[in-house]
């Protein structure tokens, strides 16, 4: 018996019921004659609507199929363009935490750009630099080396955690001796349109230098005019959350570099700037300031004054029997005595709000702002005993006697309104005190100095 699948021709199907028909009623007459038409036509009717419906079911599957088939694949391109949007958005993420980093590096450079303008004291300039690096890239310890040219060694500036203490000197020769085994102990090129900051990033393999250990380092030469003016140390870079109770450390990232390649840029050039300023206005044997620029900054304090009802006090400093020593020991020792006394003088004083000078010779002046004339009796009579504890280094072979001031006391308003009367009334205190027998302190007095 045929298959019924197989029933897509009408004759095929005919013989299919003649055969069905004898097999299931072998009574019936045969399957011919005009009775059969109508069934006939209605078999070839089931045939075209089998024909038909085979044909459409077929297409509708093949349509089925092909749908599927991009349904399955935009569902991958789906799935992949997921993908893809959650790898862009962590990119974008990180790009914005990058771009707020850059942002908040941009403003710590500007930061620290306003609040160093217009220094131009070279320690000073250096100082604060380092204090607010260390403070804005959160280091552990650091601390700034000054480069003394006089004698091959370093000053120890803005000293932040770490075992070296404010003005201590120490030997340049480590500091020469790590740039060339990193192979930058020369001035880097430079142009006007750039400069460029080479900065050493060193492991703990590296350490210690100058006594400290560190995990991580950042070292940044200083040079100015193709001179090693100093290097900055930089130690140790904190989380920003510590671990349990102790200190944890990670290391220095590209955007810190960033941010110490753009300040010691315009450091540079502030020092320069600071430089020239220095050589106008500093005395070179005793680093006072000259006579000139002292007493311009003094009419400055009385004009302030004036307008703030407020008062200062002018000291009038001269060491006893210079003369006599400088004919007996020779310029270069007088020289010695000169720079250690200054040196001295500036130990009492209060960095950026005192003014101490050289009037010429060994002749010293201080302006003390905000201070009473018996205030600044006090802070003269310490200059004077630190002065006599000096021990002065013998570069002669005879015996050296100590070293003493006197110091003459003014005040204004109280003593004198403007910068001459100011000044007579110090020098007339002066006067006094080495009458009165030298290594001492005399306040002037307005009764005293009556005829």
């Amino acid at each position: 018996m045929a298959d019924p699948d197989t029933l897509n021709d009408l004759s095929i199907l005919q013989s299919y019921l003649k055969a069905l028909l004898a097999d299931q009623h072998p009574d019936l007459p045969s399957f011919s004659g005009p009775e059969w038409e109508p069934i006939l036509r209605h078999l070839r009717s089931v045939q075209t609507y089998l024909t038909v419906t085979r044909q459409s079911m077929s297409d509708r599957q093949a349509l089925y199929d092909e749908v599927k088939q991009r349904l399955t694949e935009n569902q991958k391109r789906l799935y992949h363009t997921e993908d893809q949007l959650r790898q862009n958005k962590e990119k974008l993420a990180q790009n914005e935490y990058k771009v707020l980093e850059y942002m908040l590096a941009l403003q710590h450079i500007n930061l620290i750009q306003r609040r160093v303008q217009g220094l131009l004291n070279i320690d000073s300039l250096l100082s604060e630099v380092t204090a607010l690096l260390t403070s804005h890239l959160c280091v552990h310890r650091g601390f700034f080396l000054k480069q003394d040219l006089q004698n091959q060694s370093m000053k120890v500036l803005s000293a932040i955690q770490c075992q070296f203490k404010e003005g201590e000197r120490v030997d340049s020769a480590p500091l020469w001796q790590l740039l060339q085994t990193h192979d930058m102990a020369k001035a880097p090129e430079m142009t006007q349109e750039e400069i460029e900051v080479p900065i050493l990033r060193l492991a703990e393999a590296d350490g210690p230098i100058y006594g400290h250990a560190f995990q991580s380092a950042l070292v940044v030469p200083v040079w100015i005019e193709r001179e090693l003016w100093g290097a900055l140390f930089l130690f140790d870079k904190e989380e920003r959350l510590r671990q349990g109770a102790r200190e944890a450390f990670s290391q220095f990232s590209e955007i810190d570099e960033l941010v110490l390649q753009n300040v010691v840029a315009f450091l540079q050039k502030d020092l320069w700037n600071a430089h020239l300023f220095e050589m106008a206005t500093v005395d070179g044997l005793s680093q006072l300031y000259v006579r000139r620029y002292f007493e311009s900054r003094l009419e400055d304090e009385i004009r302030r004054v004036r307008r703030h009802d407020g008062q200062f006090a002018l000291l009038m400093i001269d060491i006893d029997h210079f003369k006599p020593f400088n004919d007996t020991y020779g310029h270069l020792l007088g020289d010695e005595v000169i720079q250690q006394v200054a040196a001295t003088i500036k130990q009492q004083l209060r960095a950026g709000t005192d003014l101490p000078g050289r009037y010429g010779g060994e002749e010293m002046v201080v302006l003390l702002a905000e201070t009473p004339p018996e205030g600044a009796r006090v802070v003269a009579e310490r200059i004077r005993k630190a002065v006599a504890e000096l021990q002065i280094s013998a570069l002669a072979s005879k015996p050296l006697p100590h070293v003493t001031v006197s110091i003459g006391v003014s005040g204004f308003p109280v003593h004198g309104e403007d910068l001459r009367s100011l000044q007579e009334a110090a020098d007339q205190a002066l006067y006094w005190a080495k009458g009165n027998g030298r290594n001492r302190v005399e306040l002037y007095e307005v009764q005293r100095d009556s005829p």
